[in-house]
């Protein structure tokens, strides 16, 4: 298993509601309090397993990503809502599809 090397400051972490850092395969955003979402109970059970960069990760599920952009009431967020909600419906319609040939 791979490892992604992380370099944090304590200090804005206890401060900043959300923290982003650059890794060699991208921006890793960590956020304290997550908007959208009953809380973290909850994005776990939902959250899939995907290998980034040889590190096995838990990933929110789609519709909690569409509920947190919308929650966060960000401009970009809510144009990233709007790509996630063409996303899901490709998704969904492509299983559709699977299931009835």
């Amino acid at each position: 298993m791979g490892e992604l090397e992380v370099r944090l400051d304590i200090d804005s972490l206890l401060e900043d509601t959300v923290h982003s850092v650059e890794t060699e395969f991208g921006r890793l955003d960590m956020i304290r309090r997550v908007p959208g979402v009953a809380g973290y109970d909850q994005l776990r059970r939902d959250a899939t397993f995907k290998s980034i960069g040889g590190c096995k990760m838990q990933v929110a599920s789609l519709n909690h990503l569409i509920a947190m952009k919308r929650a966060s009431d960000r401009r970009k967020d809510r144009l990233m809502a709007m790509e996630y909600i063409v996303l899901a419906d490709e998704i969904r319609r492509a299983e559709f599809e699977d299931e009835n040939g």
